[in-house]
């Protein structure tokens, strides 16, 4: 019998060959995205390392200079708070206006002082150094636009001028009259919110003839200038414009970045701002025109009675300029929940302002003389001389606050008043009792609220008791509302009338000043005119500075400057470095790229900018040309202290088209500068 075979069915093997192609095809596909996975992995991990050596680089730089500012400063730093300054500069002023000059070698901190040594109220202090005009933001509007013909041009000079005296970081009360007054705003804070930094270039503008208003974009706030026949859009916080390329590279309004955001999206902005979210602020219509704020714009000044003395102080925040670039722009790393105050607050934004932290320190002796106790409301008592005092076994007799022969509660009143916001406040004297027993209160007080007390009670009538009132952020604070005074009331029971009383009285008030270098000295010569405000008045004026002498000079120029084609149509300027004193490359370039050969304004936003020496290579921050024409870029060096070097020479160049015409010599009508004069036409820039 024949053996029976098994066939397959040929429909099975189709079946079966099918399955195995599939599981083939699986198999090669599974690989091919294991491979591209393991190469995404691999980039990524490149990329993560790429950043990581990035920022390890940056912190090693930051510990580089601060280690360098450090042995620097080191030497000249006050080692005891009796240590007399390095340097010092002292004169006498009065009405008549006076002119000197003071050189220093490297400058790195220091005080001004002003005493008044008369027997007359100086109802104001009028001092300009190196063409800085400060306390004055109205009067410093005319000076801005000074030489200029065009609305154009006063336009964008007043933006620089906003742009370059203020920082974003929220006011001491938001909306309201204290930080939407541009005298304040520029004078005292330095630093706003949109809403005011927007609202101090208006009122700035209307003060040289410009029309302007404030738009409200929900969430941001910029001003709006009309010339040319347009509104035109300058937004001092983000420090940019939005130019049209179809309009020439002309800066457009609010309702054209509504229309259109990409004029929005296209442009690098300096504080580091992600684009696409600044667009959404725009596309967020109506934007209405905020007319809530009602504005006096007083200026500052600076009263001084009889033997008081006011002292405005500049130290360098040293290493801060280094925190932009370490940083990179990753607004992760910003620090924006740091309390006002700290350092440095604000400084981890903005590489190359402000330079310095402030604060001016008035002092009221008021007991000093007959003329000065002219200060107090007096009830029931008088100011005399109190007998019996020793000061380093030697008799003395000072002014004291006594209580009527007649005896009873004696009671004075002194009113502290001063032109700056409050940031501190001390109070110290002495109290001498006629016998034990003998009662002295001191009480400060603000706005009918009770800030800081203290009671003696003698137990021996041979010894003056001294008392020290400190009152802390209790005046202003970031939660409280700006104060600009406080009230000191003493009220004193002697058991005998004649012998004892209150002297020595002293109230310290410590007040806050824009970071922007108020009256400074700069490195070289520093031509100073000062003047009082009054009839008959006097003051003792102190410079007193130190200096680093081993710090870095720059004694030359950057040179060689050319231009190569950049990425994505941008344009690469690169230089030689300069000679320096110690061999080493500088710490910072200060770089100018603008439309114009005196370097008014720059040509696009991020065009005036600061960065670390690293390379000498810059990239344009956005492709050329924004407008026909030519462009003029130039650039100094800058030691660890901001100590500038000359000017290279003004690169002349047209870019039509990505066809770069680029020429070394010093362009027309642009003219040639000493090492300390940041800007030829606003010395203060």
């Amino acid at each position: 019998m024949p053996q029976q075979t098994f066939q397959v069915p040929r429909w099975m093997f189709i079946i079966v060959l099918a399955l195995l192609t599939a599981l083939v095809a699986c198999a090669v596909l599974l690989y091919l995205e294991l491979r591209r996975v393991a190469a995404d992995a691999s980039q990524n991990d490149e990329t993560a390392r790429a950043r990581h050596a990035e920022l390890q680089r940056g912190l090693k730089r930051a510990e580089s200079h601060i280690l360098n500012l450090y042995k620097l400063s080191e030497s000249s730093s006050v080692k005891t708070p009796t240590a007399p300054p390095q340097r010092w500069h002292h004169t006498v002023v009065t009405k008549a206006p006076k002119e000197f000059v003071i050189t220093t070698d490297s400058p790195t901190g220091g005080v001004i002082t002003f005493r008044n040594t008369g027997q007359s109220r100086v109802q104001d202090i009028c001092m300009v150094v190196n063409d800085r005009r400060w306390f004055r933001a109205l009067d410093n509007a005319k000076w801005a636009v000074e030489g200029a013909t065009t609305d154009r041009e006063k336009a964008f000079l007043l933006w620089q001028y906003v742009c370059a005296h203020t920082y974003a970081w929220p006011p001491p009360d938001a909306n309201g009259p204290e930080s939407r007054n541009a005298v304040k705003c520029l004078s005292v804070y330095g630093y706003g919110w949109s809403g005011e930094l927007s609202h101090a270039l208006v009122q700035l503008a209307a003060v040289v003839g410009l029309e302007g208003r404030v738009r409200d974009l929900r969430g941001h706030v910029v001003p709006e200038l009309f010339f040319d026949g347009s509104w035109r859009l300058l937004d001092p916080t983000l420090e940019v414009f939005y130019p049209d390329p179809e309009r020439g590279g002309d800066p457009v309004g609010v309702d054209e970045c509504a229309q259109n955001p990409s004029l929005v999206e296209n442009v690098a902005y300096p504080t580091g701002q992600d684009p696409s979210l600044v667009a959404d602020y725009y596309r967020s219509e109506p934007n209405p025109e905020d007319r809530a704020a009602s504005f006096t714009t007083s200026p500052v000044g600076f009263r001084l009675g009889p033997g008081d003395e006011v002292a405005f102080s500049w130290v360098p925040i040293h290493f801060t300029r280094v925190d932009r670039e370490m940083r990179r722009g990753d607004a992760a790393l910003r620090p924006w929940e740091e309390a006002p105050g700290t350092i440095p607050w604000h400084s981890s934004v903005y590489a190359a302002r402000p330079p310095y932290l402030n604060n001016a320190v008035f002092r009221t002796d008021p007991l000093s003389s007959p003329a000065a106790a002219k200060a107090f409301m007096l009830e029931n008592a008088r100011v005399a001389e109190v007998p019996g005092l020793a000061l380093r076994d030697k008799p003395d007799s000072r002014l004291g606050i006594m209580p009527d022969p007649d005896g009873g509660t004696a009671r004075a009143a002194l009113f502290v008043n001063v032109p700056l916001v409050i940031t501190d406040a001390r109070l110290s004297g002495f109290f001498l009792p006629s016998q034990p027993g003998d009662k002295c209160s001191v009480t400060v007080s603000a706005d009918d609220q009770v800030l800081q007390d203290t009671l003696i009670t003698a137990t021996d009538a041979s010894r003056p008791q001294p008392f020290a009132l400190r009152i802390g952020a209790k005046l202003s604070g970031p939660k409280r509302p700006a104060r600009y005074s406080y009230a000191v009331r003493i009220e004193m029971n002697l058991k005998d009338p004649t012998r004892g009383g209150l002297y020595g009285l002293r109230a310290e008030t410590q007040c806050q000043m824009t970071p922007f270098t108020p009256w400074r000295l700069n490195h070289g010569e520093n031509k100073i005119e000062v003047r009082t405000v009054g009839e008959n008045t006097q003051c003792d004026l102190f410079f007193s500075w130190h200096e680093a002498h081993s710090a870095q000079h720059i004694t030359a120029a950057p040179k060689g400057l050319r231009i190569e084609p950049g990425p994505q149509g941008r344009l690469t300027f690169r230089w030689d470095p300069p000679a320096t004193s110690d061999g080493r490359p500088p710490d910072f370039y200060d770089i100018r790229l603008s439309e114009r050969s005196d370097f008014a304004w720059p040509a696009v936003p991020a065009a005036f900018v600061e960065i670390a020496a690293d390379v000498p290579a810059w990239i344009a921050p956005q492709p050329f040309p924004a407008r026909p024409g030519t462009c003029y870029f130039r650039l100094r060096a800058k030691n660890a202290f901001g100590h500038p070097g000359p000017w290279s020479e003004t690169l002349a160049f047209r870019a039509p088209q990505g066809d770069i015409v680029s020429s070394p010599a010093t362009a027309p009508g642009a003219p040639t500068h000493p090492p300390d004069v940041p800007a030829p036409i606003r010395p203060d820039r």
